[in-house]
């Protein structure tokens, strides 16, 4: 199997790099292929602590047969070991794909996957460092995926996007409850600035919360399927996120989302990066 790995390089070798790899087709599903493509930029901070991967994006047949893998980490840069946790996530979940048994039910293998993964990273830094992810897996023009911390994943259809996950964070575990019980106003919770601290990440001792999909989502063509990290995610609001995916083809979208970040030029930009997967008829 072709396991296509990219991690962070350093700022001076790579300020922001746009790769593209080959579309690739399914010979399982006639009418569609996917097309990928990926950026990666420093932002403002001394280093690069996100990693990303696909698996199988180069290999026509092994897609057909095993599923084409997204995985996107982003290490957390307040600990001493965020590359080395996002890195490791990654790593730990392409040597997983590759036992994975497409027979049998590929949410609990995604699942297990991300605890897998956890485990690995606790193993190294008992937290000093962890990670958040993102993970899909397309497989017979159906996504699955399953995601801890504030990593996200995008869908556009039709022109309208729409998140597919949530964000493990105080907001989302505390104030939401809250606030529709009427014990605090929403006012109050979005000015709190814990509020986007989050509260499950690859690494801890015990993971006690990883969402995923028990029933796939079925591909159209169309179908533009974004994973980032929040350095995308919290830096671009839906209306440039839009704009920036309905341009072309992958690479041009994620060129389109550089320049849109370069464009904010945010004090304190973190790391960031991007993974398009574009659903086409052939």
């Amino acid at each position: 199997m072709n396991l296509t790995s990219l991690f962070s390089r350093k700022k001076q070798q790579v300020p922001d790099a746009i790769s593209r790899t080959a579309t690739v087709r399914a010979s399982g599903e006639k009418a569609l292929v996917y097309e990928v493509a990926n950026l990666q930029g420093i932002g403002n901070r001394a280093r690069q602590e996100d990693a990303f991967a696909f698996g199988n994006a180069l290999d026509h047949e092994a897609i057909t047969e095993r599923g084409l893998l997204i995985a996107v980490a982003d290490g957390m840069g307040g600990m001493q070991g965020g590359k080395i946790a996002s890195e490791t996530a990654v790593s730990s979940v392409l040597r997983s794909f590759q036992d994975f048994d497409m027979k049998k039910s590929i949410p609990e293998q995604l699942n297990n996957a991300v605890l897998e993964a956890s485990g690995q990273v606790y193993e190294k830094l008992h937290e000093a460092g962890g990670s958040t992810m993102t993970l899909g897996l397309i497989f017979r023009g159906k996504l699955w995926f399953s995601s801890v911390g504030d990593s996200f994943l995008f869908l556009l259809r039709n022109r309208r996007l729409t998140r597919m996950n949530r964000s493990h964070n105080i907001r989302n575990r505390d104030y939401l409850d809250a606030i529709l019980m009427g014990t605090i106003d929403a006012e109050t919770a979005e000015k709190d600035p814990e509020r986007r601290a989050i509260t499950q990440f690859l690494g801890m001792e015990e993971l006690e919360e990883a969402d995923f999909l028990r029933r796939p989502l079925k591909l159209e063509p169309g179908d533009v399927l974004l994973f980032c990290s929040d350095g995308v995610g919290d830096v671009l609001d839906e209306a440039e996120l839009t704009q920036c995916l309905s341009h072309g083809d992958p690479g041009e979208m994620c060129e389109a989302m550089s320049r849109e970040i370069k464009a904010k030029n945010l004090k304190l930009q973190d790391n960031y990066t991007a993974l398009v997967v574009q659903c086409r008829r052939e």
